[in-house]
């Protein structure tokens, strides 16, 4: 293989082109994003939802 076409990163071969490496590492910081995203409105429903049942229970008629 020709040193032109060899591209290195992080001392270890890497055949893809700056371009394709970029568009790869988009993918993965897209789905960690997504993780966040998801992973944040979890806990904001969980908040909600804990604090409505705290309310319900205050003003219950007994």
């Amino acid at each position: 293989m020709s040193p032109c076409t060899m591209y290195k990163a992080g001392h270890q071969p890497y055949l893809m082109a700056g371009t394709v490496r970029f568009d790869f590492q988009g993918y993965y910081m897209m789905a960690a994003m997504h993780v966040g995203i998801c992973l944040l409105l979890g806990v904001l429903v969980w908040l909600f939802l804990k604090g409505t049942k705290k309310l319900r229970e205050k003003t219950a008629v007994r």
